[in-house]
């Protein structure tokens, strides 16, 4: 809670963020995982197939709850060496990483689950569904219904893939933000020629333009500390006969107009430039 996290995502994104005034958690359809949810629920079918509940309206109702299920993921900074975050996440290097500041305590948040990703790890949500189990089996005219619903969002598979990702995940539930509805919203695209229905919830950012939305404290206020440019971006392409530093120049600008101050001029860094330097000091102290 103590660090500044990074969010890797594209230069159009970039701008999506800064003209919105906020961040989007997109709902865990959009996941590139797609056992995504259902590889910690389906350890939970066997409480609602005991009660008579079949398969099919057990998958709908747990493809409900992913539906409704809004994420954030993040990552430490360390990961601004790493060459395939830029690659996988950043437009094959041509986009950027923010690094974002809490401002706020997680602690006063309210139904935002904060915390890293947990690959694999499913023994204590499996024991206490044995321990239902076992209820069931001595009390079987009772039903239950036990919300562990929250908490099958924040596992993965533990396999390479997703475990070099490192993430660390901001993550809440519709059902939770019913004071946020006007927040929500819809992304309609197409994909192998079927239409898909994607959900987010806008949240907004830390911005000196709006201290006193700034208070808050039941969500998560995330201020933008620093933005990284990808090695591989083409700035002339952006602004003609220009370089990063006119690049920079204009966003900032373009940054100050929407937030205000939050950042400072030296706060827009080549990746190039930043990783060149520390290798000159690391080189130095050695």
């Amino acid at each position: 809670e103590k660090k500044n996290l990074i969010h890797f995502t594209s230069l159009k994104a970039l701008y999506s963020i800064i003209n919105e005034q906020s961040l989007r958690l997109y709902n865990l359809n959009n996941s590139n995982d797609p056992h995504e949810y259902n590889y910690a629920a389906k350890n939970y079918s066997i409480i609602y197939k005991n009660q008579g509940y079949i398969q099919k309206d057990i998958n709908l109702y747990f493809n409900k709850l992913k539906t409704n299920a809004f994420i954030l993921s993040l990552t430490e900074s360390k990961e601004l060496y790493n060459d395939s975050f830029w690659k996988s996440y950043a437009d094959n290097g041509r986009g950027v990483a923010i690094e974002f500041e809490i401002v706020n305590k997680s602690s006063e948040w309210e139904n935002f689950y904060f915390t890293k990703v947990k690959y694999g790890g499913l023994e204590k949500l499996k024991k206490v569904i044995n321990n239902v189990i076992k209820l069931q089996a001595k009390y079987p005219s009772n039903t239950y219904n036990l919300e562990l619903y929250p908490f099958f969002g924040l596992h993965k598979t533990n396999n390479e893939r997703w475990r070099q990702e490192n993430e660390i995940r901001i993550l809440t539930y519709n059902s939770f933000i019913k004071d946020y509805e006007d927040s929500i919203y819809w992304d309609i695209r197409f994909e192998n020629n079927d239409l898909i229905e994607t959900r987010y919830f806008k949240l907004p950012l830390y911005s000196m333009n709006a201290l006193e939305a700034n208070k808050c404290q039941k969500i998560p206020d995330l201020k933008i500390a620093k933005i990284y440019f990808g090695p591989n971006i083409n700035y002339p392409s952006i602004f003609p006969n220009s370089g990063f530093n006119d690049f920079k120049n204009e966003l900032w600008h373009y940054i100050y107009k929407y937030f205000g101050k939050i950042l400072d001029y030296k706060d827009l860094i080549d990746i190039n430039e930043f990783t060149r330097k520390n290798n000159l000091r690391k080189n130095k102290d050695l």
